[in-house]
């Protein structure tokens, strides 16, 4: 009789299947290990070389039973007081489509609600800073971001997940002008289009008025409850960044220093939404997960763009400090594989060109699916270490150990998988709030299967790269169809 041995990866304990006919189930062997573990079979997720099992009929031969298999098991209150006998859990029909697999998610505007959804756009990588400002063009990669960033835009109008009346308003500056250029040439329909002034580059410590001016105008409650638009803005770094810190409910003169807080990357998006009561939501801060690894940068280059005689390479150079990668999860539910595996491959190719590669993993006891599809692509990080149950009523000891500079090297990175709420608080405290302010409800919404990155500087500085980014998933990112 052949025996099939799997791994609890939190406790390491190794049980023992029996499989008398040389092949079994993927249920079959989840409800065995359930009834070894006293638990509903609901509870175990199986992996085999890094991969979830999703498909519960898929057959185990005898040939892929010389590696042990690894389980693990969810915290999810039903656990069994007595062994029972053997249960199947019920799985859909081979060919039936589930819900958290779906691509068809439903349109989030219908033209009932009241809402202003403004799109805040900083314009892709320029060369000549320091120049006169028509000398400041888009390099060869700032052209490919702003593209990449249009035909996602697209594509949210298009399947309706953002309302149909819509408008672009650009920044006259060249690099912004280019920018908005090739979101004008993808061809959105009804698209009104304006220049301004007003948003061009500035600083909002020396001209404040000018800053607040932009906030008060564009930032609208909707004046009827059936009012929906959308607002494209082409802009800069720091006029973003005092929309958004004012948006926050930060007073004007600290929302001038938002820059000091945060470094977006080009042609990323910072998604805000104003409902009819006043009240704004920040569901996104410098998306940029939908470009593709070999273009994103974050820093303009001085001089003449010379990427062509250097194979196309882009200029960059990793952040220094510790880059903390938090992916936040909703431990009620297990992503499908297309979606675990889309955020594990994202996060993967970072330290390639962005972060560290000398990788820890941390998660909660219910984000172990996640962090472990994350490290089949990761082989070479330590961990996933479980954090205790604690951090989820208290995880300001999570953030004092982790959220400060890296000791002994230059740079590492710290891989933190944890539910949505934990994420919030920690976010908060990034942007330097107390532990009493960090606990409150606030306006930031952090999205299940959303990334955030947050750099911590050798001498201790803190800046936030993104918040709530769910490009790695497509279309069918929680974020943009709630």
């Amino acid at each position: 009789m052949t025996k099939l041995t799997a791994k609890n990866a939190a406790s390491a304990r190794i049980v023992e299947i029996d499989v008398p006919k040389g092949s079994i189930t993927v249920a079959e062997v989840i409800a065995k290990i359930a009834d070894i573990e006293i638990a509903q079979p609901n509870l175990v997720t199986l992996i085999y070389k890094g991969s979830i099992l999703k498909d519960k009929f898929q057959m185990l031969s005898l040939s892929e039973m010389n590696q042990q298999f690894v389980y693990l098991m969810r915290k999810g209150g039903t656990h069994l007081k007595t062994s029972t006998k053997k249960v199947i859990p019920p799985v859909p029909a081979p060919g039936t489509q589930t819900s958290s697999d779906s691509n068809k998610p439903e349109p989030k505007y219908d033209g009932t609600r009241g809402k202003r959804v403004v799109l805040l756009i900083r314009h892709g990588q320029c060369c000549n800073m320091g120049e006169p400002d028509e000398r400041k063009g888009l390099t060869a990669h700032g052209h490919l971001q702003a593209g990449e960033t249009a035909a996602h835009i697209k594509e949210l109008f298009e399947r309706g997940f953002l309302p149909a009346k819509k408008g672009l308003l650009q920044s006259t500056s060249r690099r912004a002008r280019e920018t908005a250029a090739k979101i004008l040439q993808a061809g959105i329909p009804n698209l009104q289009v304006w220049n301004a002034d007003i948003i061009r580059e500035t600083d909002p410590t020396k001209n404040p008025r000018r800053a607040e001016a932009v906030f008060q105008t564009l930032l609208q409650t909707p004046a009827a409850a059936n009012q929906e638009d959308a607002v494209v803005i082409v802009s800069h770094n720091n006029i973003i960044l005092y929309l958004l810190m004012r948006a926050a409910g930060v007073p004007m003169e600290k929302a001038a220093f938002a820059w000091k807080l945060f470094h977006l990357r080009h042609a990323s998006v910072t998604h805000l939404e104003i409902d009819t009561s006043g009240t704004i939501l920040i569901r996104t801060i410098g998306g940029a997960a939908h470009q593709t690894h070999p273009i994103v940068t974050w820093n303009n280059i001085k001089g003449e763009d010379l990427a062509h005689l250097n194979e196309m390479k882009p200029v960059r150079t990793k952040f220094s400090g510790r880059m903390l990668v938090l992916l936040a999860v909703d431990p009620a539910s297990d992503p499908s594989a297309q979606r675990a595996q889309a955020m594990a491959f994202h996060v993967a190719g970072l330290p390639a060109y962005m972060v560290s590669s000398k990788v820890r993993m941390l998660c909660t006891a219910g984000s172990q699916v996640s962090a472990f599809c994350i490290k089949s692509f990761l082989p070479d990080a330590r961990g996933p270490e479980i954090l205790p149950d604690s951090i989820l009523t208290d995880p300001e000891g999570v953030f004092t150990e982790f959220f400060k500079p890296p000791s002994g090297r230059s740079r590492d990175t710290l891989i933190l998988v944890c539910e949505s709420k934990v994420m919030e608080y920690w976010l908060r405290r990034a942007l330097h709030m107390s532990p009493e302010e960090a606990a409150k409800e606030g306006n930031l919404a952090v999205t299940p299967e959303s990334l955030a990155l947050v750099n911590i500087k050798s001498d201790g500085s803190t800046k936030v790269v993104a918040v709530g980014d769910t490009g790695h998933l497509g279309l069918n990112a929680s974020s943009e169809v709630k």
